[in-house]
């Protein structure tokens, strides 16, 4: 099954229906059709759940909270040893901010095909490709 990896200002566009949300759609459903599996660092939880939890926005709270549980097909890595190394080296080498070289390093020992991401400055990053949303 290909593996992909998305990151989370792409979550926040699908799953509160951003005008953007049209550009994940397929995407979203080949998970849920088992096609390709959506993997990301539990890092995710803590940049999307921020804004909810500051307006208590309950339903966002829930869904959020749950993406695992969801048939979206997303698989929660946790942060280890050489994913903490490899992100170190990533940000030194990149300048990138720690979440998203948290984001690279993991999509890189979990050897997915593509990141998703809607940030201009991580297209610099050339170890995996990176897609833009235009690019879906």
């Amino acid at each position: 099954m290909k593996k992909i990896s998305i990151d989370s200002n792409a979550f926040i566009y699908f799953f509160e229906n951003s005008k953007l949300a049209f550009k994940l759609k397929k995407l979203f459903q080949q998970a849920v059709d088992q096609k390709i599996q959506i993997i990301v660092p539990t890092v995710l939880l803590t940049e999307i759940l921020y804004l909810p939890f500051k307006v208590e926005d309950q339903k966002i709270l829930s869904l959020y909270s749950n993406l695992d549980k969801k048939p979206y097909n997303i698989r929660f890595i946790d942060l280890n040893k050489e994913i903490a190394i490899n992100a170190s080296r990533i940000r030194a080498q990149y300048g990138f901010k720690t979440p998203d070289s948290l984001f690279l390093a993991t999509a890189l020992d979990q050897n997915v095909e593509s990141f998703i991401t809607n940030d201009k400055r991580l297209h610099r990053f050339k170890e995996i490709k990176v897609k833009a949303l235009s690019e879906l």
